[in-house]
């Protein structure tokens, strides 16, 4: 446990220093960890002999979220304030699922996928995620109202364990515990980034509806 938080509290500074700097140190640590990733996947595949459409169906999976992630930072003043504000729900809901699950137990939310994640885990992830979109939303200058950041928050929150369980599945489809070695405590860029990869599309797409 205290190598995942060490390197939680490494690796999220970097990533946040990278937004609030900018250009070009933004798009450079994009496509670091995007090529990382898509290592990843194709050592993933190398052995595995499985079929080329799902080894490409994995890789837009992955590239896509960080194109994503590139529009919404270059949306007109707002951009760098709504990546942050998504890291920060995705960060808040996977540091409140781990230690509120570990903390409550109670019953499984998908034993035959990820026997250690729990419904309280997954409520408490949400609560936290909220918590932190409170504290955060004075500084972010959206044109979200408090119902409005409240529904981004959950759904963000949502889809992001929606998409650890994702990569859950794909893990036990490889038969490997983790993505990679190259995070002490988390695995593969692939563990740290699975919620952000399905949580980014949905942020883009309330961000369509409701602010652009």
């Amino acid at each position: 446990m205290l190598t995942r938080i060490f390197s939680t509290l490494v690796l999220a500074p970097i990533a946040v220093a990278a937004v609030w700097i900018g250009r070009p140190y933004f798009e450079f640590v994009m496509i670091l960890v995007c090529s990382i990733g898509i290592f990843e996947w194709f050592r993933l595949f190398k052995d595995q002999h499985l079929n080329l459409i799902l080894f490409l169906v994995g890789l837009f999976y992955i590239v896509s979220p960080f194109l994503i992630i590139v529009w919404i930072y270059n949306l007109e003043s707002v951009g760098p304030k709504l990546v942050l504000w998504i890291l920060f729900v995705i960060w808040a809901t996977d540091t409140g699922a781990y230690f509120i699950g570990k903390l409550l137990r109670g019953p499984k939310l998908a034993p035959n996928i990820s026997p250690n994640k729990t419904w309280s885990g997954a409520v408490g992830g949400c609560l936290l995620a909220l918590l932190v979109s409170m504290i955060m939303k004075p500084y972010l200058s959206v044109e979200f109202d408090l119902i409005g950041a409240t529904g981004f928050t959950i759904i963000i929150s949502i889809f992001g364990q929606f998409g650890d369980l994702l990569e859950s599945w794909a893990k036990r489809m490889f038969a490997v515990k983790d993505t990679g070695n190259i995070i002490p405590g988390h695995g593969g860029v692939l563990d740290r980034i699975d919620a952000l990869l399905l949580a980014a599309p949905v942020a883009a797409f309330l961000i369509v509806c409701f602010m652009v």
